[in-house]
């Protein structure tokens, strides 16, 4: 174009590029199996190693030792997928009673549910459920029973009168009534 004969030749490097997946996969919450939540598609050169870039996902830790992860490989012809696998961390739900007794303890995996055990009894109480939901654990969790104290709660009292003769007492009458738990009586 300058009217030169000379040959100009601009030194060109080849970058030639393949596409390459990493998938990620997160563990139920049963444990049982993994599903795929995310594909990275990318591009790198032929024939180098790609190693996948671990991600960050709330309630879950990547699990090292699983045995289809694949963290890195060689970008060969364009096929290369990597994978990654996320375990559910987990969590404890423990169920207490109202005097901070354990009723139950249970490993939970993030977002699972617990199962509350038996409803518990207390004297002169009416169990009226949990403090809190057993469901979508997300962190260490205390449950502790709830009770309303029974307004019918039997007792006794008791009428003495001085006997004459001496300083003692004899039983004259017992009447029965119905009161709240834990409350005086009078």
């Amino acid at each position: 174009g300058n009217g030169s004969t000379e040959n100009a030749r601009t030194p060109v490097e080849a970058h030639l590029s393949a596409p390459y997946k990493i998938q990620h996969y997160q563990q139920n919450v049963t444990g049982t199996d993994y599903t795929l939540v995310d594909t990275d598609n990318l591009r790198g050169r032929f024939q180098q190693t790609m190693t996948a870039i671990q991600k960050t996902y709330t309630g879950f830790t990547q699990n090292t030792t699983h045995a289809s992860r694949i963290e890195s490989g060689v970008n060969i012809d364009g096929t290369l997928k990597l994978r990654l696998y996320y375990d559910r961390n987990t969590y404890t739900v423990t169920y207490r009673d109202w005097d901070n007794t354990t009723l139950n303890t249970e490993t939970i995996r993030y977002t699972g549910d617990a199962t509350p055990p038996t409803n518990p009894t207390r004297a002169g109480y009416t169990f009226t459920g949990w403090n809190a939901v057993s469901t979508n654990i997300t962190a260490n969790r205390t449950i502790t029973a709830q009770y309303t104290a029974n307004t019918n709660t039997p007792y006794k009292v008791e009428h003495y009168k001085e006997n004459q003769n001496d300083d003692e007492y004899t039983l004259f009458e017992t009447t029965n009534h119905t009161g709240t738990t834990d409350t005086a009586a009078t």
